[in-house]
């Protein structure tokens, strides 16, 4: 059975977004969430516009699923940097 956190990477994918576009808009997404907890996925997705995602229209089952693995933390794996790595000189 395949990861929630792959299934919404490839889910956002199929709608369009570039694979290294994806950390952004989570990161966008969650913003916006975080700023209006009860924001409705209409008014999200005009939120995601007015920031220049506007190659798509997030659908329901997607936005649960990022939500699912952002209240998880296992999506971060995919979305934030390897903080373990050394910087570069």
């Amino acid at each position: 059975m395949e990861e929630p956190e792959a299934i919404m990477v490839e889910k956002l994918a199929k709608k369009g977004l570039k694979f290294k576009a994806i950390p952004t808009y989570i990161r966008n997404l969650e913003t916006a969430i975080r700023e209006d907890p009860y924001i409705n996925l209409k008014t999200l997705n005009m939120r995601l516009n007015l920031l220049g995602w506007n190659e798509f229209e997030l659908d329901y089952c997607t936005l649960q699923l990022i939500k699912a693995s952002l209240e998880s933390g296992s999506g971060h794996k995919y979305f934030l940097p390897n903080l373990s790595r050394e910087k570069p000189q």
